[in-house]
């Protein structure tokens, strides 16, 4: 195994904390590991800046909140130079149903920041899964 220099680990710790925040639901430390220039690359028009990431992330910590006791786990994170790439596993209840679901992340980093994002969560059989599990 290669060792991680200390940027990629600085850069893999940032998404920790996203993730760590993600979990309680801590959204607004998202404008601290945002870069201004920040690129969704899978969020839908008008959404694929800072601010519209912003917007997704609340979104979807809002209806994770529903669920008893939501967490994302990461299973796999690596980095190498600016680049993060980590797989996570989502679970929690509603109504005594069991949800989960397993997405990969992959991020440019830019500063100690996430500068361009891209995600497996936008497809449909994830977000079909998610509507059918909240109703």
């Amino acid at each position: 195994m290669e060792n991680v220099t200390e940027q990629e680990q600085r850069n893999m710790d940032t998404i920790l904390s996203l993730v760590s925040n993600f979990n309680v639901g801590h959204t607004d430390i998202l404008d601290d590991l945002i870069h201004d220039d920040f690129k969704n690359h899978h969020g839908r028009e008008g959404l694929q800046d800072k601010a519209g990431f912003y917007e997704i992330v609340k979104t979807i910590s809002a209806a994770f909140s529903t669920m008893e006791g939501f967490k994302v786990t990461p299973i796999h994170l690596f980095a190498k130079g600016d680049m993060v790439a980590m797989m996570d596993v989502g679970e929690g209840t509603k109504n005594g149903r069991a949800y989960r679901h397993k997405d990969i992340h992959i991020f440019r980093m830019k500063d100690g920041k996430m500068y361009e994002y891209w995600n497996s969560f936008g497809l449909p059989c994830h977000k079909d899964m998610l509507m059918k599990f909240m109703e």
